[in-house]
């Protein structure tokens, strides 16, 4: 009836709210100006605390499916949620560098990871995951289009890291709302999980192969280098080039936002046999104008169109990657295969920002971190085609 509908779209609502408060981490460049000023770390410092991030991320992600048959997706979520605000909360106030790397590139890196998996779970197996997917991993995105500017504002305002705190806010309220209302369960198919297609083009396909998992695996890691190295440093390169804070912000907008549109761009690639893989090759089309962009830029503005490009790239790499995966797997081994093929993405993003931060302070410039990410883009469109060959 109306009622078990309203209830159904308020499930679905909350569990957007958690993944929006979870993606919070995409703007994490934004605090790189108040770290290096509350604690004097190094740029290569500031990198590591998003490479921790994206490793807890990572691990959380893989472990998450192992503990989904002792304690259930209701829980997970609220608990993640509550202990995420809870990490955020005493990050804000750290008395020292390697206290807030723990809190926040341990603590809020993992609780992220597991409500970013949870979450993606129920959305792989609803009777829709094309439409459901994207959306979770947009709102996800979504998070870091309003946190990154946000931050970005209100350090500005002289709130030093006191700027996470309206994170905390969102993830408690968040944790408190799915321990109220549960999460979302009409969408779900559960019939689907018994079954086995003939078809492995169309939806959920059969066992997927060792070879076919690997391939996914690095054109995952490949694809999402450049992405990963601007989604951590994009205020630091903005900020390298003297561009002004109204830029800086936009550009941080502009990138939390090409990343999102990215996301949600994977709902309208279609259901054919190569969709996905044209998808996965628009986006290294993407990443490579914006690499070229950004390293022959001749002003501030030039070089945040780039960063916007390569953001976009990624977002469409982060979206089409979790439906390959659902096409080549079954339902119940969609989150089990997905955890390992997402350490890809958690290998990239401990290397990437690190690497990116450690060569500006060697050489003053971004430009040798362009250059590596132009090859792994390389290398990942010379995946993506083995990957299609594969399929003929």
């Amino acid at each position: 009836g109306k009622g078990e509908f309203r209830v159904e779209l308020l499930r679905q609502f909350v569990l957007l709210i958690v993944c929006f408060g979870a993606g919070a981490l995409y703007g994490w460049s934004a605090l790189a100006a108040p770290l290096q000023a509350a604690f004097g770390v190094t740029t290569a410092q500031v990198g590591l605390v998003f490479s921790v991030a994206l490793l807890s991320f990572t691990a959380a992600v893989l472990l998450v499916p192992t503990m989904a048959r002792r304690i259930s997706q209701t829980s997970t979520l609220s608990i993640a949620a509550l202990l995420a605000g809870v990490f955020i909360t005493a990050a804000a106030f750290a008395p020292s560098f390697w206290l807030f790397a723990a809190l926040f590139g341990v603590g809020f890196g993992a609780t992220s990871g597991s409500l970013y998996s949870t979450a993606l779970g129920i959305a792989a197996a609803s009777t829709a995951p094309r439409l459901t997917t994207p959306m979770t991993v947009s709102a996800f995105g979504l998070g870091g289009f309003v946190f990154g500017p946000l931050w970005k504002a209100l350090v500005a305002a002289q709130w030093g890291l006191s700027a996470l705190l309206p994170l905390s806010i969102v993830m408690i309220i968040g944790g408190g709302l799915v321990m109220i209302v549960g999460v979302p369960t009409r969408a779900v198919d559960h019939t689907a999980l018994n079954r086995k297609p003939t078809d492995p083009s169309k939806g959920h396909g059969a066992p997927m192969s060792s070879g076919l998992l690997v391939l996914i695996w690095l054109i995952f890691a490949a694809s999402a280098f450049a992405g990963l190295m601007v989604l951590g440093l994009a205020a630091k390169i903005m900020d390298a080039s003297r561009a002004t804070v109204v830029l800086t912000s936009t550009v941080l907008a502009g990138v939390a936002l090409a990343n999102t549109s990215g996301r949600l761009s994977a709902a309208w690639l279609g259901s054919g046999r190569y969709s996905t893989v044209r998808g996965l090759l628009i986006s290294c089309s993407l990443t490579a104008l914006g690499l070229l962009t950004a390293a022959l830029h001749v002003s501030p503005l030039l070089l945040g169109a780039g960063l916007v490009l390569i953001a976009g790239g990624y977002g469409l790499t982060a979206s089409a990657i979790p439906l390959l995966t659902a096409q080549k797997s079954t339902p119940e081994d969609f989150q089990r295969q997905f955890g390992i093929i997402f350490t890809a993405w958690g290998a990239a993003g401990f290397i990437a920002p690190w690497l990116a931060g450690r060569l500006f302070d060697l050489s003053g410039s971004f430009l040798p971190a362009f250059a590596i990410a132009a090859v792994t883009t390389v290398l990942s469109a010379g995946f993506i085609l083995w990957f299609r060959r594969k399929l003929s």
